[in-house]
């Protein structure tokens, strides 16, 4: 039941394959793990992929309308925590 109009990801494809496959796919895990083989993440991302200035700004309003609907002290206010969150990672739960 692959999607075979995109390539897949490896994490999409694993991700399939387990959902699709879960037998095959634990007793696959398995026959690798008993030679030492492990799952490891291989990419490592150091870039930053900022959201557009539109959205930015509706989040900043949205989030200052609610800090003050709420009556948030400035010092409990905690900023976006977007460069912490891997392009890949919302590109990927972004995908069907």
């Amino acid at each position: 039941n692959l999607d075979t109009n995109a390539e897949p990801t490896r994490t999409a494809l694993r991700q399939q394959i387990e959902r699709d496959y879960p037998k095959h796919y634990a007793l696959m895990r398995d026959q690798l793990a008993k030679h030492g083989v492990e799952e490891v993440r291989i990419t490592q991302e150091d870039e930053y992929f900022p959201p557009p200035r539109e959205l930015r700004e509706l989040l900043m309003a949205l989030e200052t309308a609610v800090h003050a609907t709420l009556a948030v002290p400035k010092d409990l206010r905690i900023p976006p925590l977007d460069r912490e969150i891997a392009a890949s990672e919302v590109l990927e739960s972004l995908s069907p």
